[in-house]
């Protein structure tokens, strides 16, 4: 039986850009890294509105230890070469856990975005992100490596 590694790691992008006083105001975020700028309007009104950035992060039940566990056990390789690659996937965590919207936004073939998206549904909910503690939908992108040997 082949041995499988599969490392997972988290990106999370946090900002000082959201503090409650700014809801409902137009925030402009400019990366120096890239000469791209971002606008976003929030409003906590709209029960339908996906957040970026959140106060407290969703977070996969039992962390990140036990979310790499969950994609080790579930994960099938369908080649016998030794793969080292990255799947940049992107969903929503809704306000009751449940992860929809899931997207793999980068797949080096080879089946694995098809197998990563295939665990990703079968995920349990997730802790939601927060907002002066209240549960929010939230937009999040989880770039997952895969290393087969």
């Amino acid at each position: 039986m082949e041995s499988k590694t599969v490392l997972l790691s988290f990106l999370t992008v946090f900002t000082s850009l959201v503090t409650s006083a700014s809801f409902g105001q137009s925030k402009t975020e400019t990366k120096e890294a890239e000469t791209t700028t971002i606008s976003t309007v929030v409003s906590q009104d709209d029960p339908n509105a996906i957040f970026t950035v959140v106060e407290t992060s969703p977070e996969f039940p039992g962390g990140h230890e036990a979310f790499t566990k969950f994609v080790y056990d579930n994960f099938k390789a369908y080649i016998k070469v030794d793969i080292d690659t990255s799947v940049l996937t992107s969903f929503i965590v809704e306000k009751d856990g449940t992860l929809t919207d899931i997207k793999i936004t980068r797949d080096p073939g080879f089946r694995i975005g098809k197998e990563i998206l295939k665990i990703l549904k079968k995920s349990p909910k997730w802790k939601p992100g927060l907002i002066e503690g209240n549960p929010v939908r939230t937009l999040y992108t989880l770039p997952i490596r895969i290393k087969t040997r």
